[in-house]
């Protein structure tokens, strides 16, 4: 029997994970004719024309000061343009299905780090799945080169690329953490439109038809993957993400972080025809035998994570 809320929570975050885990495929798709900063402009010029109206509205209501002006641009900063470059650059080296499995180390990486800078307390059980986890990631990852003999460069500062854009979002992370007094919606809405800003600046010094304007209306796939990013990955999923763990433990929110490559890894395949190996299944699985033992077997330890102190 759900408690109050916990229904639309539980529904709302697994609408997050269908949303997120699509996404990463969808952008693999897209970085094969956008470079990743003509994809971050136009995923955040879409996502800004919407949430521009909302955020001058609170941001008028907060009368936020100078001092957490900046902090709102320096973490919006740090959680948008750099994650989300630096994201693209290595996700178009590496597979999505890739990208896919490394995804599942954010929210143990936010853990590790509120031990280390919280003082957290982790349950003996949980390390041990924490150690599954990294290890199933790491067979998952590497497990393919070794047994075919044939390490691919490219793949792998790719990977190396992503696991560095998910650092930089544990520490956007962890700063909202710190940083309990500043606005979730107003941080996130204005960490949209300073990675316009950012990009836009780039791009206006690059070559001719900077743009793309014509690549993309004439590929309505790309149109279309565009409008799901831009809307439903960067807008509809933030507010479902903040309205879900609003509502219910982050202990028990963190698990739909999991279910992200269930959705992301057949749509890699069908839609990019990615091949998977063996091998990477035996990483899958102790992935999934770490995640059970630190979500089930030590729940009662879980370290709360941050929520969002207003969902608009």
């Amino acid at each position: 029997m759900f408690k109050k809320g916990e229904f639309l929570a539980y529904g709302c975050l697994f609408l997050t994970a269908v949303i997120w885990g699509i996404s990463t495929p969808v952008i693999k798709y897209i970085l094969n004719f956008l470079n990743p900063w003509q994809f971050i402009f136009w995923r955040l010029l879409t996502a800004s024309v919407i949430i521009i109206v909302p955020l001058i509205i609170v941001w008028h209501h907060l009368k936020i000061s100078l001092k957490d002006i900046l902090k709102y641009l320096l973490i919006g900063f740090l959680g948008t343009p750099l994650t989300l470059i630096i994201f693209s650059f290595g996700l178009q080296k590496t597979s999505a299905v890739n990208t896919s499995i490394i995804s599942t180390l954010s929210p143990i990486l936010i853990i590790l780090g509120g031990v280390y800078f919280f003082r957290e307390k982790v349950s003996a059980r949980k390390k041990w799945g924490i150690l599954l986890i990294i290890s199933g990631t790491l067979v998952a990852l590497v497990g393919p080169m070794i047994k075919n003999g044939v390490i691919d460069k490219g793949s792998f500062l790719g990977d190396i690329a992503v696991i560095f854009a998910y650092l930089c979002w544990v520490a956007y992370s962890l700063l909202i953490k710190k940083e309990k007094k500043l606005n979730f919606f107003c941080l996130t809405a204005s960490s949209f439109v300073v990675g316009l800003l950012v990009s836009f600046g780039i791009l206006l010094f690059s070559p001719k038809n900077v743009f793309s304007f014509e690549k993309i209306t004439g590929n309505p796939l790309l149109t279309g993957s565009l409008v799901f990013v831009g809307i439903f990955s960067t807008v509809v999923a933030y507010f479902t993400y903040a309205i879900g763990i609003s509502k219910i433990e982050a202990s028990k929110a963190v698990i739909f972080t999991y279910l992200q490559p269930i959705f992301g890894i057949p749509v890699a395949i069908l839609l990019l025809k990615e091949k998977v190996d063996p091998i990477f299944w035996l990483g899958a699985g102790l992935i999934v035998i770490g995640v059970c033992i630190c979500q089930f077997l030590g729940q009662k330890h879980l370290p709360v994570e941050f929520k969002p102190k207003t969902v608009i």
